[in-house]
């Protein structure tokens, strides 16, 4: 049976792009995977994943390029404008499409029906996420702890939310909206 050996690059931007349609356009972060073409160089065309640090790699260039926080747009102009300093390109075209999201995980965890993970892409709150993981386990002791940790320290916060409180006084103070980094904890009765 023959084996394909290779898939030709001219082919690669179109289906890099295809598989990335459904995503939201959000600013890009650690983690995140984004697809990069450009036009007419299907050796320049890859799928780079964001370095920790918030930077990528690009053949040819030798310098990285920080583009954490950024939406598409403006990495597609950073992208171009390091090719046309290199003296690597004259005026190249370049489309950043955003391939998989990592840099906005929130975990669901602890006491909860259905403990789970997402990533928060679109806008949700307290109350959203209560409903979709099912509500808080029988041995809930009836409170939530939203634990975010700074990205660039590591330092980590936690905010106490009473569920009866939030579902009941509805409270917009305590209906937060969750940006990704988060893990919501249901305590259990046991803490």
């Amino acid at each position: 049976m023959p084996r394909l050996r290779f898939f030709p690059a001219c082919l690669l931007g179109a289906v890099l792009t295809l598989f990335a349609q459904d995503l939201p356009i959000v600013p890009l972060g650690r983690g995140d995977i984004i697809n990069v073409e450009v036009e007419g160089e299907a050796d320049l065309t890859k799928r780079v994943t964001i370095s920790s640090k918030g930077e990528i790699s690009l053949p040819m260039l030798k310098e990285h390029l920080q583009v954490e926080g950024l939406l598409p747009e403006a990495i597609e102009k950073i992208i171009s404008d390091a090719y046309k300093h290199a003296q690597l390109l004259i005026d190249p075209t370049v489309r950043v499409t955003p391939a998989e999201y990592h840099s906005y995980l929130v975990k669901v965890t602890g006491a909860v029906t259905r403990p789970y993970e997402f990533q928060a892409t679109e806008r949700i709150t307290l109350v959203d996420l209560i409903a979709k993981g099912g509500g808080p386990a029988a041995n809930s002791n009836g409170r939530i702890e939203v634990i975010r940790r700074d990205r660039e320290t590591g330092k980590e916060t936690r905010q106490v939310i009473l569920i009866k409180s939030l579902l009941e006084d509805d409270d917009p103070k305590d209906n937060i909206t969750l940006k990704g980094g988060e893990e919501v904890l249901f305590s259990s009765a046991a803490h």
